[in-house]
């Protein structure tokens, strides 16, 4: 799973960077674009299946599925081999005449797996005398529903391809749409930004420009050139990457202006080897300065946009030392740590120029930036189960994207609130975090197959299903999902109350009081009097004709929601446990 969750993020990465690669060529813009559909195929096909993992099977699932697994097999084995296809077309970027017939034939024959599956379920509800939904089965109602899910979006893929059109535009670059957007130039972080940048550029020339005695040369643009190397606009601590930034920069000064010394001749040979000592050097370096794996949904807060890496450090320098004029002269190792001295006495005092600035003029600190962003995420996620189990909110829309971006900003922040200096402060409760992280993730699944299962026809944007409005109304649903949404708050609040906390050295989160309340308990009736409502409404009580898929079931529809309800609760529970274990 975790191989599987790098591929999917590296993807984005390199989905969003393609768009400014070649867009003029048709053949390479088709290929981007059936990528861009397969990678949706995946996403959501991957968000359904996994959904179902936060499961308590009860007496009865051993036997039922056993006997409905060779259909489970069938539209497992049929959509895979399906969805293979696809992404050989996909890398091609079209359809060819000899893929089109194997194509329609497999996806036929995994919508007739899906209807045998649909058939099969209903059929041994029917033998054990069951009818409705039923707190026994709705593991196995949400498990046969997402399958029967994966067999049609599969197939929904290959015809789509088929007939060459794609229903749903590509995302667009996550950039600004104008030079002057407003909405950038007035962000806290924008301006923050400018501010340091204007302070460290003007303390830098006057540094240069003052010198000191013969330590640091006087009207001298080195302190400045290297500042500028080093202007950030990441968030949280710059302590670490500033040092490491350090690093670089010696490493490189001294190593071009060695191989100078040694290679810098006036002769074939020394051009040879002054040519291969910069081509190897400077290669290594961007290598480890554009890491791949770290290309992740556009978002390279390590990169370009958190300045110079060490790795581009390292080539600058070792760049301007060994790109001098060629000579004659045999140089000392005196003359070369005399060139590299004030080089490296220039890059020393960018980097306390920049440390000492972003210090003083951060707007927040890193450890702050991460309970801020993993409160943001845990506050969508709360108000998308709040619209999604309300009858009155007939719009749904994808949040999943959205909510990943967000988990990997707050992941990130949260590796820098590890290694910011915490002086006075508590130390920064890493393990809670990321116990929080995990949480988070699991939801972000669960949330995303409630999406996608919640929509008419369970294509997004066709709104919220008829059926689930239907069942949605009642008063004991209404129970339901006020104490689901009151779960999530109290753990949102629980969690911004641990994590923020940094004197002390009890958890002010202890005195919570909600902590004594027994939300599972509370949970478990409110679902026992739905299930009891629902089953009186005529759409499920008088549901007799055959479906093609168990999407169309309100009873499996009913099961679904109520599965991925019960397990958000479960993983907040969890989190909770959690955090009052992290406190002792």
């Amino acid at each position: 799973l975790k191989k599987m969750k790098t591929a999917f993020e590296t993807l984005d990465g390199y989905m969003l960077h393609s768009y400014y690669e070649f867009g003029l060529i048709r053949s390479v813009r088709n290929i981007r674009e059936f990528l861009s559909r397969l990678k949706r195929t995946l996403n959501e096909s991957t968000d359904r299946l996994l959904c179902t993992w936060n499961t308590c099977f009860g007496a009865a699932h051993d036997e039922m599925m056993a006997r409905l697994w060779p259909q489970v097999r069938d539209v497992i084995v049929d959509a895979s081999k399906l969805l293979m296809h696809c992404t050989e077309i996909a890398c091609g970027g079209k359809v060819l005449d000899h893929d089109e017939v194997p194509l329609r034939e497999t996806a036929k024959r995994t919508r007739e797996a899906v209807a045998r599956l649909t058939a099969s379920f209903k059929e041994l509800k029917a033998s054990k005398g069951i009818d409705g939904v039923t707190e026994e089965l709705l593991d196995e109602h949400q498990i046969v529903f997402q399958v029967c899910a994966f067999g049609r979006i599969t197939a929904d893929l290959a015809e789509e391809f088929m007939a060459g059109r794609n229903t749903r535009p590509l995302p667009a670059a996550e950039v600004p749409t104008s030079i002057f957007e407003r909405t950038v130039l007035a962000d806290r972080n924008h301006l923050s930004f400018v501010v340091r940048s204007f302070a460290i550029m003007l303390l830098a020339f006057v540094a240069g420009f003052c010198g000191h005695s013969k330590t640091m040369l006087t009207y001298d643009a080195g302190t400045a050139a290297a500042a500028a190397l080093m202007l950030r606009n990441a968030i949280g601590s710059s302590g670490p990457r500033n040092f490491g930034r350090l690093r670089g920069a010696v490493i490189g000064t001294i190593f071009g202006h060695v191989v100078f010394s040694m290679a810098g001749w006036c002769s074939w040979w020394g051009y040879l080897t002054s040519g291969l000592a910069i081509f190897s050097w400077v290669a290594t370096s961007m290598f480890n300065h554009a890491d791949p794996s770290d290309v992740t949904g556009g978002m390279a807060f390590g990169h370009s946009s958190a300045g110079a890496s060490a790795g581009l450090l390292s080539a600058y320098f070792a760049s301007n030392g060994i790109m001098e004029q060629c000579t004659t002269e045999v140089f000392t190792v005196n003359d070369v740590m005399g060139k590299s001295y004030f080089m490296i006495i220039n890059s020393l005092a960018a980097v306390f120029l920049v440390f000492a600035v972003d210090t003083v003029l951060a707007p927040e600190t890193a450890a702050h930036l991460a309970t801020n962003a993993y409160s943001s995420a845990l506050k969508v996620i709360t108000e998308v189960v709040s619209d999604l189990l309300n009858p009155t909110v007939l719009e749904i829309r994808p949040h999943s994207g959205e909510l990943a971006i967000r988990m990997r900003k707050a992941g990130l922040l949260g590796c820098q609130a590890e290694a910011e200096p915490r002086l006075w402060r508590n130390p920064w409760r890493g393990l809670l975090f990321g116990d929080a992280m995990i949480s988070a993730k699991n939801m972000r699944v669960t949330l995303s197959g409630m999406e996608h299962s919640s929509v008419e026809g369970g294509r997004l944007g066709g709104g919220k299903a008829d059926k689930m409005r239907a069942f949605a109304k009642l008063q004991s649903f209404a129970h339901v999902r006020k104490v689901v949404v009151e779960m999530l708050e109290h753990v949102e609040d629980l969690l911004d109350s641990a994590l923020s906390q940094e004197t002390g050295e009890v958890m002010h989160a202890l005195g919570n009081p909600q902590l004594r309340r027994d939300f599972n308990g509370e949970f478990a009736a409110a679902v026992k009097g739905f299930v009891a409502e629902v089953n009186r409404m005529p759409e499920i009580s008088q549901e007799r004709g055959p479906v093609n898929s168990l999407e169309l079931d309100m009873a499996a529809q009913v099961s679904m929601i109520l599965c991925c309800t019960w397990a958000l609760v479960a993983e907040a529970s969890q989190l909770q446990r959690c955090l009052l274990e992290r406190a002792h």
